[in-house]
């Protein structure tokens, strides 16, 4: 219970930063959709204070990419990346679940990591700024974007990747935490880069025993795969209270794992 009061206190803390909307975020507010029936109000908030992470040590890993964790209800967001104030990369995350039954009324409380690698747009031997701008996809005014985050380029310029250059596998999107009432259907996300395409596979963990994983094929009666690497989670089919699970993107060069929980409360609560 402890870590559910701690997730509602963090989403609670919506923050939104009034800025000029630019040309690229100007489809995005025409496109907006309808927000779902929530049982509180939309939110967007930063989780945790975005961050730059270096790891030089890997051969075909990347070397430096950009976090940002954020909470938000509903579960889907529109996110842009920016280095040295040109917007390189955007993301419209998407949930399904809010397709099928449009007027249910769902919590849709997400902790959900986002991350991107800076390699390939990074100015060798000099500081270059990066950030991240989240959007809420049914709330356009609802925006929060990082302070500028200062990284150093890489010595030299690097060799321009080809389709053949190998990249090992960096989960770029990853539901951390959702939080959902009872009785609907919930899609975890789990979306990966690297060449050769990652091959992504999902495990529960077990509830007692450190260490212990089983394949998702053993709950295929409320745990169903979806194309692209998500999964979908009939929380009516299930008693528990809460589940845990570790998504592994693989492929020849690497491999990288990131954990997702599922908490659960009664229509009550």
């Amino acid at each position: 219970m402890g870590l559910v009061v701690y997730l509602l206190l963090l989403w609670s803390q919506t923050i939104v930063d009034a800025f000029p909307l630019s040309a690229a975020l100007h489809g995005a507010v025409l496109n907006a959709r309808r927000c779902p029936p929530l049982s509180d109000v939309a939110s967007l908030s930063f989780a945790e204070p975005p961050h730059v992470v270096v790891r030089d040590e890997e051969q075909f890993a990347c070397k430096r990419l950009v976090e940002c964790d954020v909470m938000t209800s509903p579960p889907e967001t529109n996110v842009y990346w920016f280095v040295n104030q040109e917007m390189v990369h955007s993301v419209a995350q998407r949930d399904i679940t809010l397709e099928e039954n449009p007027e249910q009324t769902i919590l849709g409380v997400s902790q959900t990591r986002h991350r991107f690698c800076l390699d390939p747009f990074l100015k060798p031997g000099q500081e270059n700024t990066v950030k991240c701008r989240v959007q809420s996809s049914c709330k356009s005014d609802v925006i929060i974007e990082s302070p500028p985050l200062v990284t150093m380029g890489p010595s030299h310029a690097n060799p321009p990747l080809t389709k053949y250059s190998p990249q090992a596998p960096l989960i770029t999107l990853v539901t951390a935490t959702r939080m959902e009432i009872a009785g609907q259907f919930v899609q975890l996300f789990c979306h990966a880069t690297g060449k050769p395409k990652p091959s992504i596979e999902w495990m529960v963990l077990d509830d007692v025993e450190e260490g212990k994983v089983y394949p998702v094929s053993a709950f295929k009666e409320f745990i169903y795969m979806l194309e692209g690497g998500d999964i979908l989670i009939n929380t009516a089919a299930t008693d528990r209270a809460s589940i845990t699970l570790q998504c592994n993107a693989s492929n020849e060069d690497g491999y990288d794992a990131a954990e997702s929980s599922l908490i659960i409360l009664a229509a009550n609560e």
